[in-house]
């Protein structure tokens, strides 16, 4: 199993709704690929047990942390503590890029780096 990912390898869009891939998972940590086309965003949600820190790759939008709206590009990170509502939205003129990664993770039947798509381990 190589422990290397090529995340250009992985990017992709869909019209519809943004595109979801699972990275890695392992009982510390799960990370997940997220891309979405203009104006597609994730439902402003919370995790009660699980931390959560953004890492944009390409393009603009916004990732609101309870109060806060922050505005990220390229290279920007954005945490949201455990019980905090946070919500992602990319700019109504470009695409949205981010990787996330929670911990603590889950306990799984296969660990490490596991992609897959939105609901697959």
């Amino acid at each position: 199993m190589s422990n290397l990912l090529s995340i250009d390898d992985l990017t992709e869009f869909r019209e519809a709704r943004r595109i979801k891939k699972r990275l890695i998972l392992t009982e510390n940590m799960t990370s997940g690929l997220l891309c979405y086309e203009p104006g597609q965003g994730t439902a402003v949600h919370h995790h009660v047990k699980e931390d959560e820190v953004f890492y944009c790759i390409e393009g603009r939008g916004t990732i609101s942390v309870d109060d806060e709206i922050h505005e990220v590009t390229a290279n920007q990170l954005v945490f949201a503590p455990v019980t905090s509502h946070h919500g992602l939205q990319a700019a109504d003129d470009s695409r949205f890029v981010v990787i996330y990664f929670r911990s603590p993770g889950r306990a799984a039947a296969r660990t490490g780096i596991v992609v897959g798509a939105d609901g697959e381990a």
